[in-house]
């Protein structure tokens, strides 16, 4: 029976498409996307998140967070005193990667919410306006801001064969709000241009960051496989 068994999903493992970030998807992929978000198929993964709330003194498993640069106390603290934001400044606590198939989500989300039809050509000439092939974007979600306007300080850069990739451009979610504590949480969003680097699918990128406190700057590794 254990033999049968393994020939079988190694047979299912071997007719499902492997995922990985499609950096251009093709109309096959903006039906399934679609097909997925009226409920005539299954969902399809489009974005990839990774949490940085730390428990217990550690990272969430799976999560790749490294020092580049500054003392070992920048990721001590980070560790031991994650909400003590008063003394080491605010703190990353999810980020996603997504890419053109995601606007394709978000275009067929829409329609569907206004009970209109989305055809799969509508929805990927829509998600090619909003981010051309090739590109990708990073959502940070950050807590603990003294003001709002020190998201400006943040920085977020890709690291590359030879050089360090910074965003073509940067913008916010809408969900920036003050909590009780007084201090300011919110959505960072960072365009990058993948098609000036090597990395292809399902490479792993290296993101290098930095918050308002200067003097750290850290490594976050997130894997373009799992999502389209």
């Amino acid at each position: 029976m254990l033999p049968s068994l393994l020939r079988w999903t190694a047979l299912l493992l071997w007719l499902t498409p492997a995922l990985a970030w499609s950096p251009a998807p093709d109309l096959d992929l903006a039906q399934r996307v679609v097909d997925g978000v009226y409920r005539r198929g299954h969902p399809v993964p489009t974005f990839t998140q990774q949490s940085l709330a730390v428990s217990a003194g550690a990272f969430p498993p799976g999560t790749e967070v490294g020092l580049r640069s500054g003392p070992p106390s920048c990721l001590s603290h980070w560790l031991q005193s994650p909400n003590d934001y008063a003394r080491f400044g605010s703190r990353p606590t999810q980020l996603m990667l997504a890419g053109q198939a995601y606007q394709i989500v978000l275009a067929a989300q829409t329609a569907r919410n206004a009970f209109k039809l989305l055809s799969a050509q509508d929805a990927l000439a829509t998600a090619q306006a909003r981010l051309p092939s090739g590109h990708l974007q990073v959502y940070l979600e950050i807590q603990g801001l003294a003001q709002e306007a020190g998201r400006e300080a943040y920085r977020l850069e890709i690291q590359t064969e030879n050089a360090l990739l910074p965003p073509y451009q940067r913008a916010y979610l809408e969900d920036w709000e003050q909590t009780p504590d007084g201090r300011w949480k919110g959505t960072l969003i960072y365009s990058f241009d993948l098609t000036k680097t090597n990395l292809n699918p399902p490479d792993k990128l290296t993101l290098v960051l930095q918050t308002e406190v200067t003097g750290c700057v850290y490594t976050l590794g997130v894997s373009l496989s799992g999502f389209y």
